[in-house]
């Protein structure tokens, strides 16, 4: 081996350092992309964004006399969601406190807000829309 064959062999050795330098830049920029849209998917998972909001929004279609107010964040152990409805045509106040369980979700009713205790709501597991029409229809029922 001669010395122009030992510089050619240097140089071709810092270029590839270069490539693979260039790469990992290249893949760190990529990593830091992925992490922005994973979080952004993340907060826009939270229960209240992909499932409260939107199971609203069916009940509404349902009870238009009912207006919703803001749906309250993640509170207690249990992580539940509040929201509260005033029903216009019997001025009812219908409370909604959503907890995620392991199969899906499960919400207390409460119509009664005579008393300050959680005593008199009616938990129940909704795994469809009819479920949870099914409570507050019951709920305003019995409160008429």
């Amino acid at each position: 081996m001669n010395f122009d064959e030992i510089k050619k062999n240097y140089i071709k050795n810092c270029a590839d350092v270069e490539k693979v330098k260039d790469k990992i830049i290249l893949r760190e920029q990529q990593i830091a992309r992925l992490e922005k849209k994973r979080n952004k998917l993340i907060e826009n998972n939270y229960v209240s964004k992909s499932i409260i909001i939107p199971l609203l929004e069916l009940v509404n279609d349902y009870y238009p006399n009912i207006q919703w107010g803001e749906v309250h964040p993640p509170m207690g152990l249990r992580s539940a969601v509040s929201v509260f409805g005033k029903d216009i045509t019997n001025d009812l106040t219908i409370g909604l406190t959503f907890t995620h369980t392991e199969t899906f979700i499960a919400v207390d009713v409460k119509t009664n807000y005579k008393s300050v205790h959680g005593f008199g709501s009616q938990t129940v597991e909704i795994n469809c829309i009819t479920n949870l029409l099914d409570v507050i229809n019951n709920k305003i029922k019995n409160n008429k």
